[in-house]
């Protein structure tokens, strides 16, 4: 029995080292989707006015660095496909490494329904709506309003998944391709958006902004209406309401992690490890805490936090649509909110990595059937995981559309601190240290020590206490909106799941004579 995981694994794995860095960097920027992280940090002025989003932009990236290296490190240390699951499945316990991989898995489908619901109505449908308002056509306008319409984003959410699935299935080297040219289109945009937010002025957007909204509000003036209505008056920023702002930011910057997944198909693990890591931090924090502060510089800090209150405006109120009355060129504003796009159907295509290579890894340990980890012999791609998200992304993007809000995927920055993020620190700390982890710590390229303190370990107990502030006040501020009932009872359900399959499949084997404990007694091969 304890050589049948390794068995199937070389027998299933069709997967090939063809992961580069800029792959890598691509996966990690699509997970932190800092494009629509300062959507989020913006809006949360409304939560917390009077808060600096700039300035908790950077605190936020400065405090997730401790976790970024965790990663960098144990990924250089056991590079296999679902690292944290292996990662705290051999130090601190079996069921605990399943309950990893069963949180991102159960998440990662909930963020799979939610954004690609953001294709429509957070990115094509203002877009359209914005831009048909500009240029005066009722077309366009009724287009846009029937992209955001209930019944058109269901079914345009579940062909969306189908063709991405497909491609996923068939064209794995396309997928690839396509996964990193949509950040890559959802970064040009945000670079787009700092240049002409840059170079305008607050002046101009006050008169553009009223020049748009004037017919539908039938206020000469809304841009100070607004502010009045919603009594936003704040001359000053707070350092409490900034630091009240992180949890939020968490949004962007905790969601590190994302070239762990594929970590045994990573080409030259050792050095792009840290490089990946490293440019993450330093793209992804520079153009958050840029785009944030010059929003607040243009359109006015005031009106961030009245817009993101209250707006009787046929658009969301977020900075991305917003900016729209700033363009001078409209072919300049087509391209750019067609590239934004990229920020959200890049999370769908992703998570096909994600899902799947989580079941890879959960199965070659024998807690899950053998049948979720099955690879194509001749497309290499583990299809079963791949359609697992396309049905389940589709039931989740249903939901999504009818009952949930963009706050609502706060609930999974809770739940995957404590039942994930929280569990890999603490197994950093303890990985130098576990009989069955000790000679790889040893034998490995992290062996750092100060003082005789592993290194990893330092960084594992910063980001231990790190998480655990975090989640204290999120789970103690009911602004957050992931204290209440429904928002705890997913959370707990989650957990109850993941660790209930365990257990089940643990004695479920036992009583046929199979002990899945021996597998996590060794680290699986690549």
């Amino acid at each position: 029995m304890t050589h049948q995981p390794k068995v199937f694994l070389r027998e299933a794995t069709g997967l090939v080292k063809e992961v580069n860095l800029s792959h890598i960097v691509a996966f990690n920027l699509i997970n932190i989707s800092f494009g629509v992280g300062v959507t989020y940090i913006l809006t949360g002025l409304s939560l917390f006015p009077g808060g600096d989003p700039a300035l908790a932009s950077i605190i936020t990236a400065l405090l997730f660095v401790p976790l970024g290296i965790v990663y960098a490190m144990l990924l250089m240390a056991t590079p296999r496909a679902g690292g944290d699951y292996v990662y705290v499945s051999r130090t601190l316990h079996p069921a605990l490494g399943y309950l990893v991989n069963f949180t991102f898995i159960a998440w990662v489908l909930f963020y799979t329904g939610a954004f690609v619901n953001w294709i429509f109505t957070l990115a094509l449908g203002p877009a359209f709506t914005i831009i048909g308002s500009i240029e005066n056509s009722s077309a366009i306008s009724n287009f846009a309003t029937m992209m955001t319409s209930t019944n058109f984003v269901i079914v345009a959410c579940i062909v969306v998944m189908v063709v991405l699935g497909l491609i996923a299935t068939f064209l794995r080297k396309a997928l690839l391709a396509l996964t990193a040219y949509s950040v890559y289109a959802g970064v040009v945009s945000i670079v787009i958006i700092a240049i002409v937010l840059a170079t305008s002025n607050q002046t101009t957007f006050i008169n553009n902004f009223n020049a748009y909204a004037a017919p539908l509000t039938n206020s000469t003036d809304y841009y100070h209406a607004l502010i009045t209505s919603t009594h936003a008056n704040y001359s000053g920023t707070s350092l409490s309401q900034t630091i009240g702002l992180i949890p939020i930011a968490a949004f962007v910057f905790m969601y590190i992690s994302a070239q762990q997944i594929v970590g045994g198909e990573i080409k030259n693990v050792q050095k792009n490890a840290w490089r990946s890591i490293l440019l993450t931090f330093v793209i992804g924090g520079f153009l958050t805490a840029l785009v944030a502060y010059l929003a607040v510089q243009v359109m006015g800090y005031n009106f961030l936090v009245a817009v993101a209150t209250s707006s009787s405006l046929p658009i969301p109120p977020y900075y991305n649509a917003l900016i729209a009355v700033l363009f001078s060129s409209p072919a300049l504003l087509w391209l750019t909110e067609i590239l934004f796009v990229g920020w959200y159907i890049s999370i769908p295509m992703v998570n096909f990595f994600f899902v799947s290579r989580y079941l890879l890894a959960s199965s070659m340990d024998g807690v899950t059937p053998a049948f979720f980890a099955k690879v194509s012999d001749r497309f290499h791609t583990p299809f079963v995981g791949i359609w697992i998200v396309v049905v389940v992304g589709s039931i989740m993007a249903v939901i999504y559309t009818l009952y949930a809000s963009i706050f609502s995927t706060l609930s999974a920055v809770l739940a995957e601190l404590v039942a994930a993020y929280l569990l890999v620190s603490i197994a950093a700390v303890v990985f130098p240290y576990r009989k069955r982890t000790k000679a790889i710590f040893e034998a490995s390229t992290i062996r750092y020590k100060v003082a005789g303190v592993p290194v990893i370990s330092i960084f594992g107990a910063l980001s231990t206490i790190i998480l655990l502030c975090i989640g204290y006040m999120m789970l103690t501020n009911s602004a957050y909106g992931v204290n209440g009932f429904w928002s705890l009872l997913a959370i707990i359900v989650t957990i109850v799941l993941g660790l209930g399959i365990f257990f089940t499949s643990y004695l479920y084997k036992k009583s046929r004579g199979l002990n899945i404990m021996l597998a996590f007694s060794e680290i699986p091969p690549e």
